[in-house]
């Protein structure tokens, strides 16, 4: 008996009762067997491996499952700041998982798996929820407050109660109106376009303003990128990160804030992390920055201080606020 990769397993014995020369036919016989034995163990082999990834898929949802219960999310906050003042002008919302036992956990683990089982609609509202009551508590402390920007993937999106969830995050009775924005990437346009731009254009219409996030990644195309109801570009990091070394980078980010700017769109550049990129970013007349070089994303505590700090430092100093972070 060989694997498919030709490791030996063993041979299979057949005994009988008289001793006796096969014949041909018997032999053949008894190869066709073997091959359909192997076939069967070949079959359970992948069986095992599938049930097994399985049943571990089915331990992160019921984990995912039980974060939403005991409310074990917790959202930390980037600053996005003006290019040439310094000062912030929007915040992002980023969730994290705090799971007891292993410390924050970072979206990309999770994000995917809470998209495929249907989870992010339940989060998603939440996460709008937590954003607009920190906005509002804020507001309370008597703070110029920063519009904060909501990341939606596809899924919530095009869900049929999205927009009432976000009209009722941004505006709660007897309370003053919540400042949120909405990110969405390139990948909701690949399917029912029409549909993502009558639901934008509703959202708009809230006073809510959209943002394309990690624009040049995907393969949107320009026609549909014109008709589309957004405010904001955001340049994908992986430009950024390049620009300062290759020409061919410089030229595409040179062109997409050209670009965004001919459709009368705020450029953000996402991802800055040194004064080189930002002095560059500046000279191709780019409107905003988020990244390390002014902030991490930070818990709500931290962000408060740099708040206080952004309203209160000079406003020619960008780099100075890195040390806040």
């Amino acid at each position: 008996m060989i694997t498919p990769d030709g490791q030996a397993l063993g041979t299979l014995c057949v005994i009988d009762y008289v001793p006796r020369e096969m014949t041909l036919e018997q032999s053949d016989a008894l190869r066709i067997l073997g091959r359909h034995v192997m076939a069967q163990l070949e079959l359970r082999r992948r069986l095992a491996v599938f049930t097994q990834g399985d049943a571990v898929r089915q331990q992160a949802l019921a984990a995912l499952r039980h974060a939403v219960d005991a409310c074990e999310f917790i959202l930390h906050y980037q600053p996005q700041v003006d290019m040439r003042s310094g000062r912030i002008m929007a915040v992002e919302a980023l969730i994290r998982w705090n799971r007891p036992g292993h410390g924050l956990i970072g979206p990309a683990e999770f994000v995917p798996l809470m998209e495929e089982s249907g989870l992010i609609i339940e989060v998603g509202r939440w996460v709008l929820a937590q954003a607009a009551a920190d906005y509002r508590d804020w507001l309370k402390k008597g703070w110029s407050v920063p519009r904060i920007a909501v990341n939606v993937s596809p899924l919530q999106l095009l869900h049929p109660g999205f927009s009432a969830v976000l009209q009722g995050a941004v505006a709660v009775c007897d309370q003053p109106r919540a400042e949120l924005d909405i990110e969405i990437t390139e990948s909701v346009l690949m399917d029912n376009t029409a549909e993502v731009i009558e639901k934008l254009r509703d959202i708009r219409r809230m006073s809510v303003r959209v943002a394309l996030d990690d624009f040049g990644s995907g393969y949107s195309s320009l026609r549909y990128l014109a008709r589309l109801p957004i405010d904001t570009l955001k340049m994908d990091r992986s430009f950024i990160h390049a620009m300062t070394e290759n020409p061919d980078d410089m030229a595409i980010a040179s062109s997409l804030i050209t670009l965004g700017h001919a459709l009368n769109l705020k450029v953000v550049a996402e991802g800055v992390e040194t004064e080189e990129q930002q002095k560059l970013l500046r000279l191709l007349l780019c409107d905003e920055m988020q990244g390390y070089l002014f902030s991490r994303p930070v818990a709500k505590a931290e962000i408060e201080s740099l708040l206080r700090n952004s309203a209160q430092s000079d406003p020619t100093d960008v780099v100075a606020s890195r040390s806040l972070a």
